[in-house]
Formats: structure tokens, sequence, C-alpha cells
């Protein structure tokens, strides 16, 4: 697991400073499907998200690079996962560092 680089405090002073990723397991008729949405702190709102019938490190590379349409551009922010292992594989994974 990652250290905690924000220290728990899930603030920003704007947007696109601080975003939380998460990852849902839906069971479907037919099979598991898995969801990643990525949130902007400041404004609540998802700023990209990605889903997939297997869990792999893709599932939260395709979120960083897959936008939600009101976000737009996509300036330098801290992407703190808070799905804890599940975000360990891959270098795009690695919690806050710029995501430009």
């Amino acid at each position: 697991m990652h250290d905690d680089l924000v220290r728990r405090d899930f603030t920003a002073d704007g947007p696109n400073r601080l975003w939380l990723a998460d990852i849902t397991e839906h069971r479907t008729a037919e099979g598991k499907l898995y969801l990643c949405a990525i949130k902007d702190v400041w404004s609540h709102r998802i700023v990209g998200y990605s889903i997939d019938s297997r869990m792999k490190s893709r599932l939260a590379v395709n979120a960083l690079h897959t936008p939600w349409p009101v976000v737009v551009p996509r300036p330098a922010a801290c992407y703190a996962p808070t799905a804890g292992r599940n975000f360990e594989a891959g270098s795009s994974s690695t919690p806050c560092t710029s995501i430009t």
C-alpha cells in the first residue's frame, strides 16, 4: 500500500488540485464488471472513469485518460487512489504525481 501523501486531508483550494479514485465491483448476469471513477475533491465532479471486465492496472490508467466531457484541460493534479493495493501495478498509477 502507498503512503498517505495527502495525510487524510481531503480538501482542495481549487479545481484539479486533488483527485481521488476508487474501484467498485458490480456483479451482472454476464459476470463481474469493474468501474474506476476519479473525483475532483474541490468540485465533487467525476473527472475520469473506466469500465472493464477485469480489474487490472489498465482500469485506473484508462480512467486517467478518459475525461468526463465537462473537464478540460487537465492541469497537474495530485492523484490519490483510495483503493490501496489495486493501484500498485504500473507507473501511471503512482499517487500524487503530475498527470498532465
